[in-house]
C-alpha cells in the first residue's frame, strides 16, 4: 500500500532536507511572518499540532523507557530528513495516500509517516494498523537492510512539523543515544 512519489517531490524533499541544516532563526521568522500574512490564524493550528507531536513522541519514549531528545536538523541523518521532508510534502501537495480520516494540511493536526511505507500519511487513530509490520518485516532495518531476528529492531522516529516520521534501526545503525553520549 505505498504510492510512488511523484517526479518532482523528491528532488524537493532534498532541497528541503538541505534547507533544514542551514536555516536561521532570522530566517525562520521572516518566513512564518510571510506565512501568518497570507493565512491569518494557520501557523497557530500547525504549531499546535507540533507540540501535540513532540508530547506523543516525548510520552511513547517515556512509555518504552527509551531517550527522548530535540536534534537540530544536521544532527538527524540525511536519509531520515529526506524521508521525513518526502512525507511532509506528499502530504502538502495531496499526492499522499491517507488513512480513511482524511487528514489534510488545511486542517492541520498530528500525521504519521514510516520508512517502511512511503507515500502514506495516517492520523494518530489509524497509524497503529497502517504501519504494523510482522515476521522479518518488523525486524529488518530500514537504513541497512539487515534482518535482525535475534535481538530485534529499535524504533525511532523524528518529527518534521505536524508530521512524526517513523523508522527502525538494527544494532549496528543506531547511533550511541545514551544520556551519556548525548550533549
Amino acid at each position: 500500500m505505498t504510492t510512488p512519489t511523484p517526479a518532482g517531490i523528491g528532488p524537493a524533499a532534498v532541497a528541503l532536507s538541505d534547507f533544514l541544516t542551514t536555516i536561521t532563526p532570522a530566517d525562520l521568522a521572516a518566513m512564518r511572518g510571510h506565512l501568518d500574512a497570507l493565512v491569518p490564524g494557520f501557523l497557530d493550528q500547525a504549531d499546535a499540532a507540533a507540540a501535540e507531536v513532540e508530547g506523543q513522541m516525548q510520552q511513547r519514549a517515556a512509555g518504552a523507557g527509551a531517550l527522548f531528545r530535540r536534534a537540530t536538523a544536521d544532527e538527524v541523518p540525511e536519509w531520515v530528513r529526506v524521508g521525513a521532508a518526502e512525507a511532509l510534502l506528499m502530504f502538502c501537495t495531496g499526492s499522499a495516500v491517507t488513512c480513511r480520516h482524511s487528514p489534510d494540511p488545511a486542517r492541520p493536526e498530528p500525521v504519521f509517516a514510516a520508512a517502511w511505507r512511503p507515500g502514506v500519511i495516517s492520523c494518530a487513530a489509524c497509524c497503529g494498523y497502517l504501519f504494523r509490520l510482522s515476521g522479518d518485516r518488523d525486524r529488518t532495518c530500514d537504513q541497512c537492510g539487515r534482518i535482525e531476528r535475534e535481538r530485534g529492531i529499535y524504533p525511532c522516529q523524528t518529527a518534521l512539523g505536524l508530521v512524526s516520521f517513523r523508522f527502525g534501526l538494527c544494532h549496528d545503525c543506531r547511533p550511541d543515544i545514551t544520556p551519556e553520549a548525548t550533549p
